[in-house]
């Protein structure tokens, strides 16, 4: 596998409430951003590692 390449995203702001959301729902200590895109993405994708925790996806409606 290869070194980690950074990657800038932009978010819109339901997008990024909704990441805040989930980041909200671990306990402490909570991921940063990057590391919460991370653990959603590794997640979306079937790639996470089964010791990490990976509470369940916030949808816009959960965060109403």
């Amino acid at each position: 596998m290869s070194e980690a390449a950074p990657i800038p995203v932009t978010l819109n702001p339901e997008d990024l409430a909704a990441l805040d959301a989930w980041i909200d729902r671990h306990d402490d200590p909570r991921p940063s951003r990057a590391e919460a895109i991370r653990l959603v993405l590794a997640g979306a994708l079937g790639t996470h590692m089964p010791s990490s925790p990976l509470p369940k996806l916030v949808t816009g409606k959960d965060i109403v």
